[in-house]
């Protein structure tokens, strides 16, 4: 008597107990089982603030360390993972993910990032998103600058740097994303290219920044 209509809201927080009966159409014998209804807690995944990096280049791409945005996204939660997407869809069907969230390059300007903040234990999941912005108005575009290219990009022992308005001296630097200098050398660039060795450098973002004849310009270098 009085069966219970499908969908089942449970009546008991998180634990609920119904009971099935199986019945023998033709004998009418039956046998009564229990079934456990447990609800699991979704995490909590709040509005997560956008991603603005300098334009160091002036051309709307810059290179963003997502891995940066976690302890914002996971808000002092537990056995919790996060997992970045680029589109909404794969970010729900927890497919095509980001590769490497700790060196990613945007595609678009601006750009939006999908986060799935996954249960460990329930597997249960909370789509958010956030916008990486590429801050144009900051970049270095005006008659002190110079342009140079830097090959290869990313690099794992050599690279060259060449340019068309390199003087017999140029001054070249390296920093890290802290802003520390990890290579200073005056160069003779009357070939107008000259070459760094970037082996010893660890993993991860560089800038690179020339001077020459008065004229300054910075561009990221990622070493391998």
């Amino acid at each position: 008597i009085l069966p219970l209509q499908s969908p089942y809201l449970n009546s008991e927080p998180f634990n609920d107990q119904v009971y099935a009966r199986v019945e023998n159409n033709t004998s009418g014998c039956f046998t009564i089982v229990q079934l456990n209804l447990l609800v699991a807690n979704t995490p909590i995944l709040n509005a997560i603030s956008d991603y603005v990096q300098i334009d160091i280049g002036n051309d709307g791409v810059e290179f963003f360390d997502l891995t940066n945005k976690i302890p914002e996204i996971v808000n002092s939660q537990t056995e919790v993972t996060v997992i970045f997407f680029e589109t909404e869809i794969d970010a729900y069907n927890n497919e095509n993910s980001i590769i490497d969230p700790a060196i990613y390059q945007n595609i678009s300007n601006p750009q939006t990032i999908y986060v799935r903040l996954e249960n460990d234990n329930t597997s249960c999941f909370s789509i958010g998103n956030f916008n990486l912005i590429v801050d144009a108005s900051a970049g270095i575009n005006d008659e002190n600058t110079i342009s140079f290219s830097i090959q290869p990009n990313p690099a794992s022992e050599m690279i060259q740097i060449q340019s068309d308005s390199f003087s017999s001296e140029t001054n070249v630097e390296v920093y890290n994303i802290q802003g520390q200098v990890v290579f200073s050398e005056v160069k003779n660039a009357t070939t107008g290219s000259f070459t760094i060795n970037v082996s010893d450098l660890a993993s991860g973002m560089y800038f690179v920044q020339i001077q020459s004849e008065g004229k300054t310009v910075a561009k990221k270098l990622i070493k391998q």
